[in-house]
């Protein structure tokens, strides 16, 4: 497989991070209950749906290689964040 390179870069003001990574532009922020104004998810629900991501990449890839017709997938992913630590 090829390597590839990914870049990601970002400004940010109080909270609100603005991510531009390729083509695409999404905010990175917390609750308005967390001081944010809540304009995107947060870094921990951004984290868990990175890992969705891959996974489904993953099982896409493994279906074409072994020839099954995966029609879709549903996922559940908890996070818990220990804010005493």
């Amino acid at each position: 497989m090829a390597r590839i390179q990914l870049k990601a870069s970002g400004i940010t003001e109080q909270t609100t991070s603005k991510i531009t990574t390729g083509t695409h532009t999404f905010n990175i922020d917390e609750p308005e209950s967390q001081g944010g104004k809540n304009t995107g998810p947060n870094p921990l629900q951004t984290v868990l749906g990175a890992l969705i991501g891959c996974e489904n990449i993953i099982a896409n890839m493994v279906a074409k290689e072994i020839n099954f017709d995966l029609q879709g997938i549903i996922f559940s992913v908890k996070g818990e964040l220990d804010s005493r630590l």
